[in-house]
C-alpha cells in the first residue's frame, strides 16, 4: 500500500515537474513579448524607420538641423543662380523724354548711360498647328507617286510629339493623375483631351519605350554590382509587387503578383547574373547563384563582429531558446547567419556599404502612391513601371527628360553605349 501511494506521488511529482517545464518556457516568451512591446510603445521617428507622420499629435517632430546657423546656402555648397544673358530675346529701351526737375523735353540730348536689368519670363502657352501636305505626281512613264508622311503622322488631325512627351512627362515623372493632366493641359492651351486619348497616348509611348528596355536590361546584366528592392504596390484593393533592379547609371522596374523568386525569375536578370547583388537579405534573392561569395577575412574586424554577436547572444539570453520572434532577435540572427555578405564591402571596393541605391528608386514609386494612388488595372501599372524606369536612367546619366521623352515619340532617342 506504501509503495503503490509513493508511485502515485512520483507521477503527480513528475508531472508538474514537466508542468513548471512548460510554464517556465511560456513566462520567457510572455517576457519577451513584454519587453518587445515595451519597446514597441517607445518607437517614433528619432528612434526607428517610423515616419515623423506617425508620431501623433503629442509629439512635435525634431528638426535634424543645428540651432544657431546661419540661412540659406550652406559651407561647400553649390549655389544656382540666374546668369546675366548676353543675347536677350527682346529689348525694351526705355527712353527719357523729360527732365525729372524742370520738366524739359530731352528727347534730342545725348544718352549718357544705360542700366540693364535682365527678366525671365515664361511665354504664354500655346499650341501651334503644323499642316503636312504631301504631294502626288505622276511620271511619264505613268506611274503615279505619293510623298509619304513623317513617321507616326497617322491620323488627319492628331496632337504631336511635343503633346505627346509632355502629357507623359507629367504623368509619370511629375506623378500628376490622369485626370489633373487633362484639366492642366485644358487651362494652359484651351484644348480639351480626354482621359481615354491621354491612356492611349500613355500605352503608344510605353510600347516605344521596350527596345530601350532591353538596352536597361542588358546595361545591368553586365554590370559588375547591381542593386535589388521590393515593395507593396496596391492594385484594385489588391496588394502587388514593384520589384527594382538598379545601379548608379541604369533602373528596371518589374511589376509582379508575387514577392519572391518567381516574380526575380520573370524579371528575367538575375537566373543568369554572376554579379554582386546588394539587397536587404531577403530570402528569395539567396537563391540565385553569383549573388553571395565568400571574402577574405580581416581578422581585426571580424573578431570585433564575432563579439558583438556573442553579447548580443548573452542579452537576449532566454528568448532566443523561445518561438517568439522579436526584431532584436531578428537582426541576431541576420548577423550571425549572413556575416561574409555584410562585411563584404570591407574587401570588394565596388560593393556600397549600404543598399541606398535601390531603396532611393522605390522610394519615387511610394511618392506616385501618396500623391496619385494605386493602379486600377496591371497594364497600367506595367505601363508606369516601365515609363518610370526609363525617367530614373535618364536623371542618372544627366539627361534632359522632357527632350529624352520627344526624341522617343521622334523615334531619334538612344542611350550612349553603356561601358
Amino acid at each position: 500500500m506504501v509503495n503503490q501511494r509513493k508511485i502515485e506521488l512520483e507521477k503527480r511529482l513528475d508531472s508538474a515537474l514537466a508542468t513548471i517545464d512548460i510554464l517556465v518556457k511560456r513566462v520567457a516568451e510572455l517576457e519577451a513579448e513584454n519587453a518587445d512591446l515595451k519597446r514597441r510603445l517607445g518607437m517614433d521617428s528619432n528612434n526607428s524607420s517610423k515616419p515623423p507622420s506617425s508620431d501623433g499629435l503629442g509629439k512635435k517632430p525634431k528638426s535634424l538641423r543645428k540651432s544657431g546657423g546661419k540661412t540659406g546656402g550652406q559651407p561647400g555648397h553649390k549655389g544656382k543662380t540666374l546668369e546675366f544673358s548676353e543675347n536677350p530675346d527682346e529689348i525694351i529701351v526705355l527712353p527719357v523724354c523729360r527732365c525729372g526737375k524742370c520738366n524739359a523735353d530731352l528727347t534730342n540730348k545725348p544718352v549718357l548711360a544705360i542700366e540693364k536689368r535682365q527678366e525671365f519670363n515664361m511665354p504664354p502657352v500655346r499650341l501651334t498647328t503644323t499642316e503636312l501636305q504631301a504631294q502626288t505626281k505622276q511620271c511619264d512613264c505613268g506611274e503615279i507617286t505619293k510623298a509619304a508622311f513623317p513617321k507616326g503622322v497617322n491620323a488627319r488631325v492628331q496632337y504631336g510629339s511635343g503633346v505627346k512627351s509632355l502629357l507623359a512627362y507629367w504623368n509619370v515623372a511629375q506623378f500628376i493623375p490622369m485626370e489633373r493632366c487633362v484639366e492642366m493641359f485644358a487651362e494652359l492651351t484651351g484644348y480639351h483631351i480626354s482621359e481615354g486619348t491621354l491612356f492611349n497616348h500613355m500605352k503608344t509611348f510605353e510600347g516605344l519605350l521596350e527596345p530601350l528596355e532591353q538596352q536597361i536590361v542588358k546595361a545591368l546584366t553586365r554590370s559588375p554590382v547591381n542593386n535589388a528592392d521590393e515593395t507593396g504596390m496596391p492594385m484594385a484593393g489588391k496588394n502587388k509587387w514593384l520589384h527594382s533592379l538598379s545601379n548608379d547609371q541604369w533602373t528596371l522596374y518589374y511589376v509582379h503578383d508575387k514577392r519572391g523568386s518567381e516574380a526575380m525569375i520573370d524579371m528575367g536578370i538575375l537566373p543568369e547574373y554572376k554579379g554582386i547583388l546588394v539587397h536587404d537579405f531577403w530570402s528569395s534573392y539567396f537563391k540565385f547563384e553569383g549573388v553571395t561569395r565568400d571574402q577574405e577575412k580581416l581578422d581585426a574586424v571580424l573578431e570585433k563582429y564575432d563579439n558583438i554577436v556573442k553579447n548580443g547572444e548573452l542579452e537576449l539570453g532566454a528568448i532566443l531558446k523561445c518561438q517568439v520572434k522579436t526584431d532584436a532577435k531578428n537582426l541576431l540572427k541576420r548577423f550571425a547567419e549572413h556575416k561574409p555578405s555584410i562585411l563584404r564591402f570591407m574587401t570588394d571596393s565596388r560593393v556600397p556599404f549600404d543598399n541606398n541605391q535601390a531603396e532611393r528608386d522605390v522610394r519615387m514609386v511610394k511618392v506616385k502612391k501618396k500623391v496619385s494612388g494605386g493602379f486600377r488595372t496591371m497594364d497600367g501599372a506595367r505601363q508606369f513601371a516601365r515609363i518610370r524606369g526609363f525617367v530614373s536612367t535618364l536623371r542618372k546619366q544627366g539627361r534632359d527628360v522632357l527632350k529624352s521623352c520627344q526624341e522617343v515619340v521622334q523615334g531619334s532617342f538612344a542611350f550612349e553605349p553603356a561601358e
